[in-house]
């Protein structure tokens, strides 16, 4: 048999491409084309819902009434589905925020939902096995997938501020473009340190805790990472242990000290180095906006101290009080949400130590920010009361409606006995 010549072997080198490019295609199809994923797919159903922006300033029509709900944004909200058999969800399904009509639905057959996060008109779920999806709201389509073995466990959930997606490991921030997926930046922290969750986000940089050191000499920090480099920029004491900071403007954030209850600091980030100042803060939940911090604590009835039922405005600069109110004999307050300079809480009936209500009317009150008048009152229907969590919250406030939870400031559990109040 003779050799093959030029052309006879140009054939066989071109067949062998060939054969090589659909191998690839068919291995590329069977671990990571659809099928790899599971994923199931519904929606849109019917067009897009049109819904109010901004704050509601009169709430009082209930709209909807939900059992649970992880998220509400863009006229829509969300709410996880379809348990596998390991009693964990695996699909996300969101809804007409005042309908209640299934608009798209998306699921992956086996895998659970570990953390959902919507913003900017993505919703980002990520599941364990590492698998991170983006899902537009208008369309529900899915625009990508990202396959993130290292990031598996990410801690507590995914941030999304300045474009991107960020999830972490112990010894790193990773950034993702959230429009395309692909990766914007990673944030190594120093070789001594460990990352242990996301305290705030701004729009100059991720407040990032860590544990640094190792022994007696390990140390709580705050390392300051640049929202749009991934650098670290500075590190600063975490204030506060296992509490939340406070995002005031930009670039100052609101924290109180662990072992001192009677301040708080003012951090200032906008420099090279942050500046901490002391402020006096003796209350126990917070919210603010522009300057002001609206606080809950306790008051005393005679000889009884009785819980939230106070709430103060102070100055962010000065710890100043700038007004007071108090809620009436046997009543308290939820957790607050200011937005638009307007405060938006719920005033409820004072409980006892077997979890009993004062007999007494729900209420949703909202205030002026600057000066605590009460500008408009609603009352709300009074869901039945679950043992594990305190006082009925003002959740979300966006999108023309404002949603009342039980549990709405708790990370363990999504909130319950949502009830939705429109203008």
């Amino acid at each position: 048999m003779g050799m093959p010549n030029g052309r006879s072997r140009r054939s066989l080198g071109l067949s062998l491409v060939l054969v090589l490019a659909v191998g690839a295609g068919v291995t590329w199809w069977l671990t990571r084309g659809p099928d790899a994923y599971g994923e199931r797919v519904s929606g849109p159903h019917g067009a897009y819902p049109s819904f109010r922006t901004g704050a509601p300033a009169a709430p009082g029509r209930v709209i909807r009434k939900v059992d649970d709900a992880v998220a509400i944004a863009g006229g829509l909200s969300f709410h996880e589905s379809d348990e596998n058999d390991k009693g964990s969800p695996q699909g996300l399904t969101a809804r007409n925020l005042r309908t209640g009509k299934t608009y798209w639905h998306y699921e992956r057959d086996g895998q659970s939902i570990e953390a959902v996060r919507v913003a900017d008109g993505t919703a980002l779920l990520r599941y364990r096995d590492g698998v991170l999806v983006a899902v537009d709201l208008r369309s529900g389509e899915r625009r990508w997938h990202q396959d993130l073995p290292e990031e598996r466990r990410s801690g507590d959930g995914l941030w999304i501020a300045n474009g991107v997606v960020a999830m972490y490991t112990e010894d790193k921030l990773v950034a993702f473009d959230l429009k395309s997926g692909k990766r914007s930046w990673t944030a190594e922290v120093p070789q001594s340190c460990r990352l242990d969750s996301v305290r705030y986000i701004l729009p100059t940089a991720f407040g990032v805790e860590a544990t640094c050191g190792g022994g007696p000499l390990a140390e709580g920090v705050v390392l300051g990472i640049d929202a749009r480099r991934g650098t670290v920029r500075w590190r600063h004491p975490d204030l506060m242990g296992g509490l939340r900071y406070l995002d005031l403007t930009d670039h100052t954030v609101f924290a109180p000290y662990w072992r001192d209850e009677k301040h708080a600091a003012v951090i200032d980030v906008s420099g090279a180095k942050p500046t901490i100042r002391a402020v006096p803060n003796p209350d126990l939940d917070w919210d603010g906006q522009d300057g002001t911090v609206v606080t809950t604590t306790f008051g005393k009835e005679g000889k009884l101290w009785r819980g939230d039922n106070v709430l103060r405005a102070r100055g962010a600069e000065d710890g100043r009080v700038r007004w007071t109110h108090h809620a009436p004999k046997d009543r308290r307050f939820g957790r607050t949400l200011v937005t638009e300079g307007r405060v938006y809480v719920v005033e409820q009936p004072q409980e006892d130590r077997d979890h009993r209500a004062e007999p007494g009317p729900t209420r949703l009150l909202v205030l002026d920010l600057a000066t605590g008048k009460t500008l408009h009152t609603a009352p709300v229907p009074a869901p039945a009361h679950h043992d594990y969590v305190d006082t009925l919250d003002a959740w979300v406030v966006r999108d023309g409606v404002v949603a009342v939870a039980w549990d709405a400031d708790t990370p363990y559990y999504d909130p319950v006995d949502v009830t939705i109040l429109g203008g």
